[in-house]
C-alpha cells in the first residue's frame, strides 16, 4: 500500500468517525429535546385532565342540584294536580247531587201541578154535572 492510500484510509476513517460522533451527539440532543417535549405534553395533558375533572365535579354538582330541584317541582306539580283533580271530582259530585235534588224537586212540583190539573178537571166536571 502506498502512502497516499494510507492517508486516504485514515482520512476516510476520520470522516466516518466524525460523522458517527456528530450522529451520536445529534441523537443525544434530539433525545433530550424529545424527552423535554414529552414531559411538557405530559404536564399539559395532566393539567387538562385535572381541569376537566374539576369542571366535571362542578358540572355534576350543578346537574345534581338541577335534578333535585326539577324533581321537587315535579312532585309539587303532581301534588297540586292531584288536589286539583280531587277538587274537581268533589265539585262534580256536589253538582250531581244538586242536579239530582233539583230533579226530585221538579218531579214533585210536576206531580203537584198534575194533581192540581186533575183536581181542576174534577171540579169542572162536578160543576157541569150539578
Amino acid at each position: 500500500m502506498t502512502e497516499s492510500n494510507v492517508f486516504g484510509l485514515l482520512f476516510q476513517a476520520g470522516m466516518v468517525g466524525a460523522f458517527i460522533v456528530y450522529a451520536l451527539a445529534r441523537d443525544r440532543r434530539e433525545t433530550a429535546e424529545r424527552k423535554d417535549r414529552d414531559e411538557q405534553w405530559r404536564t399539559f395533558l395532566e393539567n387538562q385532565a385535572e381541569v376537566f375533572r374539576s369542571e366535571g365535579v362542578v358540572r355534576e354538582d350543578s346537574w345534581k342540584t338541577f335534578l333535585e330541584d326539577e324533581r321537587a317541582q315535579r312532585k309539587e306539580a303532581m301534588a297540586l294536580g292531584t288536589s286539583y283533580v280531587n277538587d274537581l271530582a268533589s265539585a262534580i259530585g256536589q253538582l250531581t247531587t244538586a242536579l239530582g235534588q233539583h230533579e226530585l224537586g221538579a218531579e214533585k212540583r210536576h206531580d203537584a201541578v198534575l194533581d192540581a190539573v186533575k183536581e181542576n178537571r174534577r171540579l169542572i166536571k162536578a160543576r157541569k154535572a150539578a
